[in-house]
């Protein structure tokens, strides 16, 4: 991989965190900030190495990204 490419942040250490969390309203914001970093990153990649990404896949993301603030 390239020095600079954008990368994705590892899911496990993402899920780690959200566990950790305990469920109040600062956790749930953590959360959503953690799947909005997450799917800025994997598009980020995506666009970088011009990949493409299946309806299944896009669904997903664009539901991530319409929790995220602007």
């Amino acid at each position: 991989m390239a020095l600079g490419a954008p990368q994705v942040p590892s899911e496990s250490r993402w899920a780690l965190r959200i566990r950790a969390a305990s469920r109040s309203s600062a956790a749930c914001r953590a959360a959503r900030a953690g799947r909005c970093t997450y799917s800025r990153a994997w598009i980020s990649v995506k666009a970088n190495y011009q990949l493409t990404a299946n309806a299944a896949e896009a669904e997903a993301l664009s539901r991530m990204l319409d929790t995220c603030d602007a």
